[in-house]
């Protein structure tokens, strides 16, 4: 028909007609495949014709399972080998100080006190060169060094006479004295503090005591008496000698019951001689300085009519060697 026909006029004429339904559907639609009648067919055989998407995504993971089972891979999970042949390479250290040189035994004279061992000798310091790397850093040699510097032992001068330290925590303390003799500035220390003591002492009891005569108090008065005993012209042989003038009873060592008295008195007798003394122009004692001739002596001793006498035998002679009454009688006349 032509442009200007009836048809024409109704489709144009209107706008508000619906167009006319389809009947193909989207995902039904025909899509170009490889291999179809329609495509080309001269492909070259290094070209790539199909993508991997057109493969279903469980058929790709089921071609890698299998992959995995024929040709299975050793070194899964392993870095890559590295096939460089320069740049910093990590130096291999080996063990250190594993020769008795390094490590010196019988440092010191073993202590069997010791309560803990002393410590290692420090690692070697070893000096790098051209053929060997050295792998210990400056900071690490010099604190060896001063560990070194501060003990001789670490520096491997040994103490054949030395014994081991007991403990590292007495270091620096006061070491135990030894010596059973004590030293003269020890004695001399000893004395102060008992004389400083005994100061202490003496002024807190004699400040509660009443009436306390002092040692030199005591000692000038018995001074004093003395002189008032020499002017008055009293024996002064028995005064230097026992301190007193008059004799003291004897210390009762009888029985109190008995009623027979004591029977003992004290026998003087002189240790020195009655001769000439040219300084005091006259004679006197020698030992006790007496001008009295019959003063008593410097000798004094007790004498017991009463007591035992240990010096003799108590039996007869003839009882006593062994023989009888008998035979002593028998024999007097020979």
């Amino acid at each position: 028909p032509a442009m200007g026909g009836p048809e024409s006029t109704v489709a144009s004429g209107s706008s508000d007609v619906p167009p006319p339904m389809s009947t193909t559907h989207a995902y039904l639609k025909s899509k170009f495949r490889i291999g179809s009648c329609k495509g080309p067919k001269d492909f070259p055989f290094s070209e790539i014709v199909f993508h991997p998407d057109d493969v279903p995504s469980n058929k790709r993971e089921n071609k890698v399972r299998v992959k995995k089972f024929l040709h299975p891979e050793k070194l899964v999970g392993r870095p890559d080998w590295n096939t460089k042949t320069t740049g910093a390479m990590e130096v291999y250290s080996k063990r250190s100080r594993v020769n008795s040189e390094f490590d010196r035994s019988n440092m010191y004279r073993y202590n069997y006190r010791a309560e803990v061992l002393p410590p290692k000798q420090p690692v070697h310091v070893n000096k790098g060169h051209r053929f060997k790397t050295e792998t210990m850093s400056e900071a690490q040699k010099a604190e060896i060094m001063a560990e070194m510097a501060s003990d001789p032992v670490l520096a491997g001068k040994a103490k054949r006479t030395e014994e081991m330290p007991v403990n590292p925590k007495l270091q620096g303390k006061t070491r135990w004295a030894q010596s059973t003799v004590p030293l003269a500035h020890e004695l001399r220390a000893n004395l102060n503090r008992i004389a400083e003591g005994s100061k202490k002492n003496s002024k807190k009891k004699n400040s509660k005591l009443k009436n306390y005569v002092s040692v030199v108090e005591r000692e000038a008065m018995k001074r004093a008496r003395l002189r008032e005993i020499k002017k008055s012209g009293a024996d002064m042989s028995k005064f230097i000698m026992t301190g007193k003038l008059e004799d003291e009873p004897l210390f009762p060592t009888y029985n109190r019951l008995a009623k027979e008295p004591s029977q003992k008195f004290r026998v003087y007798a002189h240790s020195g001689k009655w001769e000439y003394n040219e300084a005091e122009g006259r004679e006197m004692w020698s030992d006790t300085g007496s001008f009295t001739k019959d003063s008593p002596g410097d000798l004094v001793r007790v004498v017991n009519k009463a007591g035992y006498n240990f010096a003799s035998p108590t039996v007869p002679r003839g009882e006593n060697l062994g023989f009888t009454k008998f035979d002593i009688d028998s024999t007097k006349g020979l």
